[in-house]
């Protein structure tokens, strides 16, 4: 319990240094403690478990790897900005600003577990497993896609914001969905032709049974992201007591979801209640963020996306590949059929694609100067 205090109080207070390099877009800092703590992580826990720390030495491995990262990111931010005692006359804005994540963490835990709960109330453990496995996979595209957006989309759009670039702050956001959507779709198709086999190379021939799980969990999570571009919005506007009132209602919306479609449907039940929540959720997050910034969704290019998204899909549909080469070789194919139909309907694809990489690489941002600085020091 001790060890396991010291490692909450660390991890957090890490986080906020590590935030920091996030913030002003110092991406090769903030990668580089990451892949530290990735690999460390692991080394740190397999020397200890293995040298007969048991449990204890995992916890001891966080920490120490904590300490360490904690250690480096604060000397890298103290020696930047220095040190100074806290203020505390914004407080109530800050709190004000800040307090309704945390209903909102708590309803994103609720509708994420749900599912698997109630599965395992109405169909018990083994499915549950069965299910975990394509549910893991399908939240693990999404997030491959959107998650290095989001890592520094929010700092730049902020920055944007603040400095009262309202119109490059909706081009940023309009073009960055674009090349989302264009990115995720052949990755969706792949899903959809090739998750039996995706899950039975990772796992075993049992798992493969609850595969076409994984793209309608993975359609679901890319519903959810797209909705983080709201979010940002909300966050921008200072409106973030709307939060925990939308995703209050998407958990309630997936609990009752799963307490109808599972009983009759089972794991089919549960990813397209958390597919259907999550699209509910984007629709919602629309109609709420549309009047505070008000985006282009370009129909027509999401028609084209949509195209040759298709014309990927029938032409590898009448492949099986069994073998990890093949699989790869199909890949390789679909993607390069989705890239010249995308060329052929007149997409911008190579914009898309530079805007994307802009998106994921920006420039870095200076961090804020020191006092003396500010005032006009050297």
């Amino acid at each position: 319990m001790r060890l396991g205090a010291v490692s909450l109080v660390l991890s957090a207070t890490k986080d906020v240094f590590k935030r920091y390099y996030r913030v002003f877009v110092r991406m090769k800092t903030y990668s580089a403690f990451t892949i530290a703590e990735s690999f460390g992580s692991t080394l740190l826990v397999a020397a200890l478990v293995l040298t007969g720390y048991g449990v204890k030495g995992a916890i001891l491995a966080g920490i120490i790897l904590d300490g360490i990262v904690l250690g480096a990111a604060s000397f890298g931010v103290i020696r930047e900005i220095g040190f100074s005692w806290p203020k505390f006359k914004n407080a109530k804005t800050l709190v004000s600003f800040g307090l309704p994540y945390v209903p909102m963490a708590f309803s994103i835990w609720v509708a994420g577990v749900s599912d698997r709960y109630f599965l395992g109330a109405f169909r018990g453990a083994e499915e549950v497993g069965i299910y975990s496995v394509s549910y893991s996979l399908g939240y693990t595209l999404a997030m491959v896609v959107f998650n290095p957006i989001f890592l520094i989309l929010p700092s730049i759009a902020s920055r944007l914001w603040n400095e009262g670039k309202k119109e490059e702050v909706k081009e940023l956001f309009q073009d960055t969905l674009q090349a989302s959507i264009f990115i995720i779709a052949p990755l969706l198709v792949l899903a959809v032709l090739f998750s039996p086999q995706i899950v039975r190379l990772l796992t075993t021939s049992e798992f493969a049974q609850g595969a076409h799980n994984l793209p309608i969990v993975a359609f679901g999570y890319g519903f959810l992201m797209i909705s983080g571009f709201g979010e940002i919005v909300l966050s921008l506007t200072k409106k973030t007591h709307v939060l925990p009132l939308l995703f209050g209602w998407s958990a309630a919306v997936n609990t009752v979801l799963n307490i109808f479609l599972i009983p009759p449907f089972g794991a089919t039940g549960a990813a397209t209640a958390t597919a259907a929540t999550y699209l509910l959720h984007l629709i919602v997050m629309v109609i709420v963020t549309s009047p505070l910034l008000p985006l282009a969704y370009h129909p027509q290019s999401l028609v084209k996306i949509v195209a040759a998204s298709a014309a990927a899909f029938f032409l590898v549909f009448p492949w099986r590949p069994a073998a990890l080469w093949q699989i790869a070789a199909a890949s390789v194919a679909a993607f390069a059929v989705y890239v010249s139909a995308t060329v052929i309907l007149k997409l911008p694809t190579f914009s898309i694609l530079r805007i994307l990489l802009s998106a994921i690489i920006p420039h870095s941002t200076s961090p804020p100067p020191l006092e003396g600085e500010a005032e006009g020091g050297s």
